[in-house]
């Protein structure tokens, strides 16, 4: 490919080369076959390994190096903590100015970052109640590899150190409403949709045997109606090479399911963001809603 500035920038017209952080670059190929988690996630790492003093990672940025979902995308820049006064963003970073007391800090390699409490408790203070609720269940979620990020009392601890400070009260309501048992950021969205139309509060992932006996775990149950729920998230039937059998096993579960139940609600992303058609979604399967709740 060359080594000289011009080759350099044929290659980046070319995307056979793509910029990560000043300096730092990827094959295009190799960048093409990442999803945007991961792509984010080595912004990050290329712009903190840029700066020589040791920044306290924050916030989204901090999100990503965990592992923990997010709703809506993520950012441009790379979140830092800063001193009170010192918060002015510049560059490749966005800076947060914050009372060190009330924050809890620790390592991940030789990266400096808020704890994973600390993380979804200052994404909660920013963004709306039902974005939060997506980062906090995916980190009280248990992952394939490991156990849970976080406990619901490391998230309550972290709301109340932050206590009377901006967003604060949506942090602690956050930390209450937060489930383990919600296995995907449609179905944590879908939860709080649900709540705030006044629809009773769903029991999580509970278990179907099937005539074969296999056992179907529905992403939501209301007994009190015989009404079950199911959020189809993207990439759930995994690639287009398995996704023809997957749909067809799926329809099979569906067809099953509906002859022991009442009702059967099926959603997308696009139904969850409009929240004139989950509603029609939910009450033509048989559901109520009654008081609309309010969240900070």
């Amino acid at each position: 490919m060359g080594d000289s500035t011009a080759d350099l920038d044929r290659a980046l017209r070319r995307a056979e080369l793509m910029t990560i952080a000043p300096g730092t670059y990827i094959t295009g190929e190799d960048w093409r076959e990442l999803g945007p988690d991961r792509r984010y996630r080595l912004r990050v790492l290329a712009a903190v390994e840029r700066v020589s003093s040791d920044p306290v990672v924050s916030h989204f940025s901090a999100a990503s190096l965990w592992g923990m979902d997010v709703w809506g995308g993520w950012p441009t820049t790379v979140d830092v903590l800063a001193a009170p006064g010192r918060g002015r963003s510049s560059g490749s970073f966005r800076r947060h100015g914050t009372d060190a007391a009330r924050h809890e800090v620790t390592r991940l390699g030789e990266i400096l970052l808020t704890t994973p409490a600390q993380t979804v408790m200052d994404i909660a203070t920013i963004v709306p109640f039902a974005d939060a609720v997506v980062t906090a269940d995916s980190a009280l979620r248990a992952r394939p590899d490991a156990g849970a990020l976080v406990t619901r009392e490391e998230l309550q601890s972290a709301a109340e150190r932050i206590e009377g400070t901006p967003g604060s009260r949506r942090a602690a309501a956050v930390a209450a409403f937060a489930s383990s048992l919600a296995e995907s950021p449609l179905e944590s969205f879908s939860r709080v949709r649900m709540s705030e139309e006044g629809f009773p509060p769903p029991i999580l992932q509970h278990p179907f045997v099937l005539q074969n006996g296999a056992v179907a775990r529905v992403d939501f149950w209301w007994p009190d109606f015989g009404v079950i729920g199911e959020a189809d998230g993207a990439g759930k039937y995994g690639d287009d090479s398995t996704a023809r059998v997957a749909v067809l096993a799926e329809k099979r579960r569906e067809d099953e399911l509906r002859r022991t139940v009442d009702g059967f609600a099926r959603w997308s992303h696009a139904d969850a963001l409009s929240r004139h058609r989950l509603v029609y979604i939910l009450r033509n399967a048989g559901l109520v809603s009654g008081r609309r709740r309010a969240f900070p």
